[in-house]
């Protein structure tokens, strides 16, 4: 009896332990002056981006057993680029998912680029991605320059932000 009692408080402190109470997810972009187009990666928690695709009812499980699913990579694309929008300039950018790849640290990481588009002066940015389901959810973009980086700081209270590049 004794052996079944430490064995359920093991499992439920192991279930505590695993919890986490913050989310982040995290966007890098760059300009390609060769291509003319703004170049991204979104960097996200698997578990919970899983969980996200699937209250967004994209029949999504494990994110590795997708990468070669281009319909289900176009709705992914979809829902994600719904909550991380990016005006260039005053004008909103078209993304495109080029892919995406799980990392063995538990984060995906999704590549895309946008339309043709001029050198950014001023970005303004929605980026609440996941902040519906997961109330504390913290994004953070950088906006990398050749001899500078912007970053702004994206919470659930202020889900848009402007980057003025000098």
């Amino acid at each position: 009896m004794k052996f079944i009692l430490l064995l359920g408080l093991a499992l439920f402190s192991f279930e505590k332990v695993q919890a986490h109470e913050y989310f982040f997810g995290f966007a890098e972009l760059s300009y390609n002056s060769e291509q003319e187009i703004i170049e991204g990666t979104l960097m996200v928690s698997t578990h919970d981006l899983e969980e996200w695709f699937q209250s967004k009812k994209l029949p999504v499980k494990e994110m590795e057993d997708h990468v070669g699913d281009i319909k289900l990579q176009q709705d992914m694309a979809s829902a994600l680029f719904s909550e991380f929008k990016v005006k260039n300039n005053g004008t909103l950018l078209k993304f495109e998912l080029i892919g995406y790849e799980v990392l063995p640290n538990g984060m995906t990481n999704f590549y895309f680029h946008s339309s043709i588009t001029k050198k950014p002066g001023k970005l303004d940015i929605t980026f609440d991605l996941m902040m519906n389901e997961l109330p504390a959810q913290q994004n953070k973009i950088t906006y990398l320059d050749k001899e500078k980086s912007y970053t702004s700081f994206f919470t659930k209270q202020k889900r848009q932000s402007s980057i003025i590049i000098e």
